[in-house]
């Protein structure tokens, strides 16, 4: 097969000591050359719409349909979304003058975040000695 080709092709049955009935999965492979992205600056790895990318050796970039999962989420899983989905809309709140300050303070610290990022670091670990330090080293004042 080209680089570059979709290939479809069947994985075999895994063995598992938990379930003996697994069905066979289609996957639908892309693979792309290592170093064609790696020209662009990109090296994309993890999950995209209903595909997971991957970077191998020998195959470089290899993209192929998600697994659909084999359970539902425990209860962990489900109070680490509500973590989150509830500092999206803490974020959403906000008014835009505060928004666009928590962005100027990751700005002018230099920080390879935005300032969503920050905010919603701030509301899951609620860690006030590291917001104090990018406030005194911005010049500005966030919480």
């Amino acid at each position: 097969m080209e680089s570059g080709q979709w290939s479809v092709t069947s994985s075999e049955p895994r063995k598992s000591t938990t379930s003996a009935n697994h069905c066979p999965r289609m996957w639908i492979h892309m693979k792309i050359p290592h170093h064609t992205l790696k020209f662009i600056g990109m090296n994309p790895t993890g999950d995209l719409g209903p595909l997971t990318a991957y970077t191998s050796v020998q195959h470089g970039t290899v993209w192929f349909l998600k697994s659909p999962p084999t359970k539902p989420p425990s209860v962990l899983q489900l109070h680490q979304r509500d973590r989150f989905r509830f500092a999206a809309q803490a974020w959403r709140a906000l008014d835009e003058e505060t928004r666009q300050t928590w962005h100027a303070a990751c700005r002018a610290c230099y920080l390879i975040v935005h300032g969503y990022t920050l905010f919603v670091y701030w509301q899951l670990t609620r860690q006030r000695a590291t917001i104090r330090t990018i406030e005194l080293q911005s010049g500005r004042t966030l919480l």
